[in-house]
């Protein structure tokens, strides 16, 4: 029955039938006219937002008769309740009731359930010498009371299901809003609860709430620096009310000062604090943290030594030591108590305040020892993991030494070109962030086993980076160690191929003087270890360079020495990598003819080697000579056959390239449909990159 269409649940009530149990013996009374309560909280004047969630609410008080909001600490899920109670007011005429069951509450125990039923019973009218003192009967007259009134009943921070279970009317039309920062799956499994999961304001949002204490002029005018502080504080709405409030008590405080002790982790939490433990983010967060179950608590603890944004459930187990079963059931728990949040499949995000605050608890509680095992093993997850992806990628690749594996079934499946792709993808940022501040000989072998898909991605700059770091590691380490052999923790040839990976990505960014110089490093480096492989490689690489600078001869001596020396160890990819090379030396110099066979020769070399990388290569290099050789459709044959190797490879950049040159050849066949769609997707792989040359082609693809 609706109750707003019910005599018997007016909120003019004349006679209301009240049972309580006393030793068993039911008692009936008669009371007056019942006034409907009014219980909520205000309503903070500084919200702001949220119009989607307050919408949602709307449409679920039509509907259903249990709602969960959850979310992390301070994301406002008790001040969307309250707001959203105080609007909708009109659609429970019965009343509005309201208690904090203090399930996340400082220096206390969460609110026993049978004084949170007397608590309301009483806002119920009931006075105290009728609450009943055993909890089945206060619940029992709870239950009867609600029986067709239409109320609001806001059940505020809950620890878990167990609080509110008993709490629940039976059927009938009242709405029960509970809110807690643990996913409630028992309400969802027994009883059909809605969930609505509360994240971090939109950042539109975050200024209009600052605009809120500060007034909309200053931040129209320090709208970036706004900007900046909000993203700082996650958008999370209490962190941005303190820190709003902080700058607009203080008349000399200045936003960029903010900003800057929002950025140092050791400055953060202690930024985010005025006068009472209710408006301190590290007090907040502890009321969560001191909940979890010793075991969780060490995986949250140990996974704030992750530099990245999120982490995969194989990650948390290397970073742990914990069987990925083990691991993944932490990870779960945490997402329930909303310390973590599931963004993708097997992705967990940390927010960046509770990060701040469990790398504090982790400096307090793990020892130095335990936090150096934990790295270790985040290392070593990461170098092997990206080393077996990288496999797929170019099994042609002469290996490197590693450390002993992780334990088996611990490391992501990367079996497949596909899978190993993905893996990069997913991952390449935190390996790359890891590998900022590691130590040897990981500082070194993390970027070497990701160049390769730096380069299908075009993403030179992070190749640099990641290099510089590590030669300077390796340099480091010999000017601590001169009197030995190698630096320490480094395989003998870990500076030629640092230095050799630098050059290749200086010679893609069109730097070809730098590339030059590293070229050169790594061929002294590789000539004092008498490795003649590594020595024809760089020689070839320098040669490439020679050539882009227009000095041909020198790219042809370079090219001449290393195809001797691939020849004498019957390298048959390097042998084809050269010739490729010459090829491209004999266009350069007019000779298109000859250059025409030597591609063909390293193609067939390719071809023979499984090389696809070199296929597409020389297939581009020889589509120009076709192109000069006034051969436009054969030409074309050739950019589409490089195009296709490409795009299975996933090689943007070079990809981008080959939909030019076969556009440009196109359109001289008068394929101008056909030119114009390549151009296109060009324009669209092109746009997505960052990188030196994109411009420029842009620019040639549209010259308006």
């Amino acid at each position: 029955m609706d109750g707003g269409n019910s005599t018997e649940s007016t909120a003019a009530e004349t006679l209301v039938q009240a049972h309580t149990i006393r030793g068993g013996v039911h008692v009936h009374r008669a009371r007056a006219e019942f006034t409907a309560p009014h219980g909520l909280p205000a309503v903070s004047r500084h919200f702001v937002g949220r119009d989607v969630e307050l919408a949602r609410l709307t449409e679920l008080a039509a509907t259903s008769s249990l709602c969960v909001i959850d979310g992390a600490a301070g994301v406002g899920k008790t001040a969307l309740a309250v707001r959203w109670g105080n609007q909708a007011a009109d659609l429970f005429p019965d009343g509005l009731l309201y208690v904090n069951l203090r399930g996340y509450t400082p220096g206390g125990e969460p609110m026993d359930v049978a004084h949170a039923a007397g608590l309301l019973l009483t806002a119920l009218q009931v006075s105290a010498g009728e609450v009943p003192d055993d909890l089945d009967a206060r619940t029992a007259l709870l239950r009867d009371l609600l029986h067709h009134r239409r109320v609001l009943l806001v059940l505020d921070n809950a620890k878990d299901s167990d609080q509110i279970l008993p709490l629940l009317p039976g059927a009938g039309s009242c709405l029960v809003l509970v809110t807690s920062r643990k996913r409630l799956s028992a309400l969802h499994a027994l009883h059909g609860a809605e969930r609505l999961r509360l994240g971090p304001l939109p950042r539109a949002h975050s200024r209009h709430l600052f605009e809120r204490y500060l007034g909309m002029e200053r931040v129209a005018r320090e709208w970036a620096v706004v900007d900046l502080v909000a993203r700082r504080c996650g958008d999370l709405p209490l962190a941005l009310s303190i820190a709003a409030a902080w700058v607009s008590l203080r008349p000399s405080a200045r936003l960029p000062e903010l900003a800057a002790d929002l950025a140092d982790e050791r400055t953060r939490l202690g930024s985010l604090t005025l006068d009472s433990p209710a408006t301190d983010v590290r007090a907040v967060l502890s009321w969560s943290y001191e909940l979890l179950p010793a075991p969780t608590a060490r995986v949250l603890r140990l996974l704030s030594l992750h530099p990245g944004d999120s982490v995969r459930g194989d990650t948390a187990a290397a970073i742990t030591g914990l069987p990925t079963r083990a691991a993944r059931a932490a990870l779960d728990e945490l997402c329930a108590h909303n310390l973590l949040t599931e963004t993708a499949d097997d992705r967990f995000q940390l927010h960046d305040l509770l990060r701040a605050y469990a790398r504090e608890r982790c400096a307090e509680t793990e020892t130095e020892a335990e936090r150096a095992a934990a790295a270790n093993r985040l290392l070593d997850h990461y170098l092997h993991a990206a080393v077996a992806a990288d496999r797929q990628l170019n099994s042609h690749r002469r290996p490197i030494a590693l450390t002993e594996p992780p334990p088996a079934g611990t490391l992501p499946r990367t079996d497949t070109y596909a899978a190993a792709v993905d893996w990069f993808t997913a991952e390449v940022d935190n390996a790359l962030a890891v590998a900022r501040t590691a130590p040897l000989p990981h500082a070194w072998q993390l970027p070497w086993a990701m160049v390769n898909f730096l380069y299908l991605r075009g993403r030179w700059r992070d190749s640099i980076t990641a290099h510089e770091a590590a030669l300077g590691a390796l340099e480091q380490a010999d000017d601590e160690s001169p009197h030995t052999a190698q630096p320490q923790g480094a395989t003998g040839d870990a500076l030629p191929r640092t230095l050799q990976s630098l050059a290749r990505a200086h010679s893609e960014l069109g730097q070809y003087e730098q590339a030059c110089a590293r070229y050169s490093a790594a061929l002294l480096a590789y000539q004092r270890l008498g490795d003649g492989n590594g020595s024809a490689s760089a020689l070839n690489g320098r040669g490439g360079s020679h050539l882009r600078l227009g000095r041909h001869t020198e790219a042809l001596t370079d090219a001449a020495e290393a195809l001797s020396s691939y020849q004498a160890r019957d390298d048959v990819i390097g042998r084809a990598s050269t010739l490729n090379l010459i090829g491209r030396i004999r266009a350069a110099q007019g000779n298109p003819r000859a250059a025409l066979r030597l591609h063909s020769r390293a193609l067939r070399l390719f071809r023979a080697a499984g090389d696809d990388y070199g296929q597409a290569n020389t297939l581009d290099a020889g589509g120009r000579v076709l192109t000069a050789l006034r051969r436009p459709r054969a030409a074309a044959c050739a950019y589409g056959r490089a195009l296709l190797i490409n795009e299975t490879l996933g090689n943007h950049y070079y990809l981008a390239l080959c939909h030019t040159h076969l556009a440009e050849t196109l359109k001289s066949l008068s394929h101008n449909d056909a030119a114009r769609s390549h151009t296109a997707e060009a324009v669209r792989i092109l746009a997505t990159l960052d990188h030196p040359h994109a411009h420029e082609l842009l620019t040639g693809l549209h010259p308006d």
